[in-house]
């Protein structure tokens, strides 16, 4: 009886078992389904999600993507709105502002140079000028000590007002309020307001003292002396590289954080002031710091601010690289937009004449840009730049008369923007007097052929002799060109020379002896020759047309350095005594990274 029931419970036992196992085999597969599926379904999200970002991503690619001059195809325009796009575009050029900038930071004239210089940017087709006094302003009282020694004074400066207004042209003001303000900051009398304490470029905004004793001071200062028909000012603003920085930022301004923030905040404070001194007055700035960092910016926060400022949008470059997004935004916020180009100091940091093909092809993309710009009539001007030096700590490069050639043609590209490029250079041969007969070799030809010239400077040589033209400083210029052509040719040879007669080489005695016979009798001794004689020249020509510093300065910079190599060269030579005979290879031997002083 025992085992009956023992069995009966063990029969039990294992239904129910094999009942829990069924259950629970049948709950992991529908687990497992419901797992399976929710997964899909994420998959499916995720797959969609990814979907839209590419699609975004792709989108946002193209509206950056340069694509050149393609803001509106006027092929897609039936005829009368083809017609109504060249009216427009004919207004805007016929009235579009053409500004020569006068760079004072690098090489500021003497005023009697100045007498020649705006009635020929007045002949060349410039309707203005756009001053950069940076150090060379008459500041006072406690700015006094920022300006440079040689600074003009009021009288010259009136001078130099009236003689633009007689020339019916307009000036412009430029104050750097934000970033390139070295010739204030490098002074330990201001060194508390540098936005990055070891640098000298960036003021902070994190101060009182910016505003109260620099930036307004230096407003009332220059407005002071512009008349009130003054219609523009501009407060520079680019390339501000320090934000942020300042540890006083923290402190006076918790709420600000991103660099558009801090942008914003310091350019309206400057803007506002500006305002309250005129209202009438357009504050114009450099755009990149906006182009950069501040497309992304809410559009509520960056319509309020484009009101206040007139954007100078810039780029110096043969091709303009700036894409349709940026074009297509601007003319979406701004009721004005004026565009910047280069006629000299944008190729090189030392430089002694512009490159006037790099020029001149800058211009006309610029002018491609135009003639596609969504709303063309917003275009009120072109500033045709002429830095003297990438920044205030920097050597001299491509003074004025070396660019007059360069400012002409970029003025006569944009005068007859519609006209074949040979009456650009008909018309601008007789802005710097070129008096002879004109040939196909000469100045007038295809530009595109430029581009097959081995020398890029449509002013030298294949192109023009600019020996028989005559404009303001044309001398100097002749004189700038020799010198060029004279480091050029030394730089030429002496690499070769430096190659032959190495230190290795002349360490075992081992080399061309006919090569250290040309170095040292003839090819080093000549052209130190030529540099002296150069040095003795240049120094009469600048005395008429510049302050002495500029040209102790550039002969350092491009002349005396030629004769401290050469003498340095000859010494090391000189000690190198011709061998009546030479060593069989292998020479002997130099332990790897030996010095061979």
């Amino acid at each position: 009886m025992y085992t009956i029931r023992r069995r009966h419970n063990l029969r039990l036992w294992l239904t129910i078992g094999l009942v829990l196992f069924v259950v629970f085999f049948f709950m992991l597969i529908f687990q497992s389904k419901e797992i399976d599926d929710t997964e899909r379904i994420i998959q499916r999200k995720r797959n969609r999600y990814r979907e839209k970002v590419n699609e975004r991503n792709q989108q946002e690619e193209n509206d950056h993507r340069v694509n050149r001059f393609n803001f509106r195809n006027p092929k897609n325009y039936d005829d009368q709105e083809q017609e109504e796009h060249r009216s427009e575009l004919s207004r805007t050029m016929k009235s579009l502002q053409k500004l020569i900038h006068l760079d004072l930071k690098g090489s500021p004239p003497k005023l009697n140079y100045l007498k020649e210089l705006i009635p020929f940017m007045k002949k060349a087709g410039a309707t203005g000028v756009i001053i950069e006094y940076e150090d060379f302003f008459p500041y006072k009282d406690d700015l006094e000590s920022i300006s440079n020694q040689n600074h003009y004074n009021h009288k010259e400066l009136k001078e130099l007002f009236d003689l633009i207004k007689q020339n019916q042209m307009t000036v412009i003001p430029l104050i750097q309020t934000y970033g390139h303000l070295e010739f204030v900051l490098k002074l330990k009398q201001f060194a508390h307001l540098r936005e990055a304490p070891e640098h000298f470029q960036v003021i902070t905004p994190c101060s009182n003292e910016t505003y109260s004793k620099v930036i307004f001071k230096m407003i009332d200062q220059i407005l002071e002396l512009h008349p009130e028909e003054l219609e523009y000012i501009h407060i520079g603003c680019d390339e501000v590289y320090h934000i942020n920085k300042n540890p006083s930022c923290s402190v006076n301004l918790p709420n600000l954080k991103t660099t558009q923030d801090f942008f914003i905040y310091h350019v309206t404070n400057v803007v506002n002031y500006i305002k309250s001194k005129r209202p009438n007055l357009s504050v114009m700035i450099w755009e990149d710091m906006i182009r950069h960092n501040m497309l992304n910016q809410t559009d509520i926060t960056l319509r309020y601010f484009a009101k206040k400022i007139v954007p100078v949008v810039w780029n110096y470059r043969a091709e303009v690289e700036i894409s349709d997004y940026v074009f297509k935004k601007y003319d979406d916020l701004f009721s004005e937009i004026w565009f910047a180009s280069a006629f000299k100091g944008a190729t090189r940091q030392l430089e002694l004449i512009p490159d006037t093909k790099l020029h001149f092809y800058n211009h006309q993309s610029w002018l491609n840009i135009i003639r596609n710009f969504p709303s063309t009539h917003k275009i009120k001007g072109m500033m045709l730049t002429g830095w003297s030096r990438y920044d205030h700590m920097q050597s001299v490069c491509e003074i004025m008369p070396a660019a007059l050639p360069s400012m002409a043609l970029c003025l006569q590209s944009l005068i007859n923007y519609n006209e074949d490029d040979r009456l650009i250079f008909e018309e601008t041969k007789k802005i710097i007097n070129c008096n002879y007969e004109s040939h196909e070799s000469g100045f007038l030809y295809d530009i595109k052929n430029a581009k097959e010239l081995k020398n890029p400077y449509l002013n030298v040589e294949k192109v023009i002799n600019l020996y028989t033209c005559n404009f303001p400083g044309a001398n100097l210029y002749n004189w700038l060109l020799g010198l060029k052509l004279t480091t050029e040719s030394f730089e030429k040879r002496h690499n070769i020379l430096s190659d032959v007669l190495n230190k290795y080489n002349l360490k075992n005695k081992f080399f061309n002896s006919m090569k250290l016979e040309e170095a040292t009798k003839v090819f080093y001794p000549s052209f130190k020759t030529k540099f002296k004689m150069l040095l003795s020249i240049g120094e009469k020509e600048f005395d008429n047309l510049f302050y002495a510093d500029l040209y102790e300065e550039l002969s350092a910079v491009y002349i005396q350095k030629y004769i401290d190599l050469i003498d340095e060269r000859l010494i090391e030579l000189n000690k190198t005594k011709i061998p009546d005979s030479a060593s069989i290879r292998p020479l002997n031997k130099i332990d790897v990274g030996q010095s061979m002083l």
